[in-house]
């Protein structure tokens, strides 16, 4: 009876295994992983409520106990994953209306340029190692993209749902 109840115990753990990115070998694969992020499909996570007791003094010093409860949503991959990017449109939007108003300025009698802001599609982003984590893919501007051994890369706009190949370049 032991050996069942802690044979039982190991079948529930979780591995080290479980927090390694997927292999992606084939683009089946990919269209595998990407179900996950079908806006089609959603997610039917209600929330989880969480309840907690407290033991506190009133006003006369008498200790009573509140029973307070919340209820809480977690958000989606694809919602993260959509937060992030619309991040990252928004600071190249700014980026490129600062290098429309790129204007040289005088202090104090010396012509000064304005800082550059850089392109932040290209910069690294908080969900870049989600992603590579998640999916088994790395963000390039606002796609997300496999390279496979089959000559061709893959690329995912999360903002369409539409997942397109293109050749390699050499």
């Amino acid at each position: 009876m032991d050996l069942e109840r802690a044979l039982a115990r190991e079948a529930r753990r979780l591995s080290k295994k479980v927090f390694d990115p997927p292999t992606i070998r084939t683009a089946e694969d990919i269209k595998h992983i990407l179900r996950e992020l079908d806006p089609k499909i959603g997610n039917p996570d209600t929330g989880t409520e969480i309840h907690a007791y407290l033991a506190a003094p009133d006003d006369k010093g008498k200790l009573q106990t509140y029973h307070v409860k919340a209820s809480t949503r977690s958000a989606t991959k694809r919602e993260m994953i959509i937060s992030a990017f619309t991040a990252i449109k928004l600071k190249s939007e700014v980026g490129a209306k600062a290098g429309q108003l790129h204007q040289a300025t005088e202090v104090n009698g010396v012509i000064m340029q304005p800082a550059d802001v850089g392109r932040a599609g290209g910069a690294m982003s908080w969900i870049d190692p989600l992603i590579r984590k998640w999916l088994g893919a790395r963000r390039q501007d606002l796609l997300i993209c496999w390279d496979l051994s089959d000559g061709f890369t893959y690329s995912y706009d999360v903002f369409t749902h539409r997942l397109t190949r293109e050749p390699r370049n050499a």
